[in-house]
């Protein structure tokens, strides 16, 4: 999925959407403030980017969300996660099972306003990015 909308402020996906995409990325939105998306959405998508947001302050991606493997793993080499240059956000919020098959890399670049990163469930196995490498790089102003 890829969204061209440039007075796009805020961006909800209810569950169980778009199951059949292969690609989530949305890039240069200037006005967009707010990404929520459900459970069990997005699950053959491949890549993960969001980039250039500047506007962008808070993402919450429900359980079960760009996976194939629902309350499972995976290892898929295929499958990659990256935001970057998004310097207002402030909170990532991502449900358990999501990202449960990505392997190919978790990247967060160039978020200096990043203060929340939650991912999963304390306490219990969730799996998100069960088998891929974690990188976080060029946080500060």
């Amino acid at each position: 999925m890829t969204l061209d909308l440039p007075a796009l402020e805020s961006l909800f996906i209810g569950n169980g959407s778009f199951g059949d995409a292969m690609a989530f990325s949305v890039t240069n939105v200037e006005s967009l403030s707010s990404i929520q998306i459900g459970n069990g959405c997005f699950n053959s998508v491949s890549n993960f980017l969001l980039q250039n947001l500047n506007k962008l302050t808070d993402l919450k991606i429900g359980s079960n969300s760009f996976t194939l493997e629902k309350n499972n793993i995976g290892n898929n080499s295929n499958r990659s996660f990256k935001i970057t240059k998004c310097n207002n956000l402030k909170s990532i919020i991502i449900g358990e099972y999501s990202f449960s098959d990505y392997s190919n890399g978790f990247t967060l670049d160039n978020l200096p306003s990043l203060e929340s990163l939650v991912i999963g469930n304390v306490g219990c196995g969730s799996w998100n990015f069960y088998f891929s490498s974690f990188v976080i790089k060029s946080m500060a102003n």
